[in-house]
């Protein structure tokens, strides 16, 4: 009885989702941006007005405004809009992957660690205190240094990073779950362990796992972006936005847009998923629904 009340209410709490998003107007507008950046991402090579990795030092740091550079150009002559816009590509894309990939790792081993407790859940929170005792810079150039800077070993970088917080987050609640009474009566009809994670103890968290995505891939994208700074992440000639604010640092004062269009995309995507996750934390919280 207890499931089959409890799954129609759930049900009904995701059908109301997107009913609450739009009459949230704090959380419709940065839905909207990032659905924008996304779209712009995606349709970036039918948008572009030029390469954007092709140097033409005849018409370098032209400001914006200018007839066919509309951003201005960089100290290599190429096209701020056109890198903004393929930036966009690189850093959600790579935002993606690592979300992606963490998720799948930390949500598995938060309901196996939670689940089966005992000595399972000591060796893999022994795992994640590891890695959460050194500091990520340190973690990610010395597996830089190991197996060089790469697009690949940027995305694993940032898997390493971010499974530990759905681990600990979903074991959390798995450790409640396991005692509820509805799976309690599972296991005694001879339910698999198997059949029980994913039937009846998985679709209870996915509200958390959906909220700290959004956090998830804000805090993947200003890693990405500060690596990437430190030539660590994507190399040139890519452009990212990290890469850009490197590349053009040293032309701030004779080149403020080589600097300020790529920091503003950065900050407008990382501060629309940080207060979307706000909003989703909020509406996915069984204890504030009335």
């Amino acid at each position: 009885m207890t499931q089959v009340a409890a799954q129609p209410a759930m049900s009904k709490r995701r059908k109301s989702l997107w009913h609450k998003l739009l009459r949230n107007p704090v959380a419709v507008l940065p839905a909207l941006l990032l659905g924008v950046a996304v779209i712009l991402a995606l349709a970036a090579p039918l948008l572009v007005p030029h390469n954007p990795d092709l140097p033409d030092l005849a018409h370098r740091l032209l400001p914006p405004g200018s007839p066919g550079y509309g951003l201005g150009t960089d100290s290599l002559g190429r096209d701020i809009l056109s890198r903004v816009l393929y930036g966009a590509r690189v850093s959600l894309a790579v935002g993606g992957a690592a979300v992606i990939g963490a998720g799948v790792i930390g949500v598995l081993a938060g309901l196996v660690s939670g689940y089966f407790g005992g000595v399972v859940d000591d060796v893999i929170m022994r795992i994640a205190d590891v890695q959460l005792s050194v500091p990520f810079l340190l973690l990610a150039l010395v597996v830089i240094a190991a197996v060089g800077p790469s697009l690949p070993n940027l995305v694993f970088i940032l898997i390493l990073r971010n499974w530990v917080t759905y681990a600990r987050i979903v074991r959390s609640q798995v450790l409640e779950l396991r005692t509820l009474t509805y799976v309690e009566a599972a296991r005694a009809i001879g339910e698999t362990d198997g059949r029980i994670l994913v039937k009846h103890i998985l679709p209870q968290v996915w509200g958390s796992v959906i909220a700290i995505t959004s956090f998830t891939m804000a805090e993947a994208m200003i890693a990405e972006a500060s690596l990437s700074f430190l030539g660590a992440g994507v190399q040139p000639p890519t452009a990212t936005w990290g890469s850009m604010l490197k590349e053009n640092l040293l032309y701030l004062a004779t080149g403020w847009w080589t600097v300020v269009f790529p920091a503003i995309a950065l900050t407008v995507v990382i501060l629309s998923l940080n207060i979307l996750g706000d909003w989703l934390r909020d509406a996915l919280d069984p204890t504030l629904q009335r």
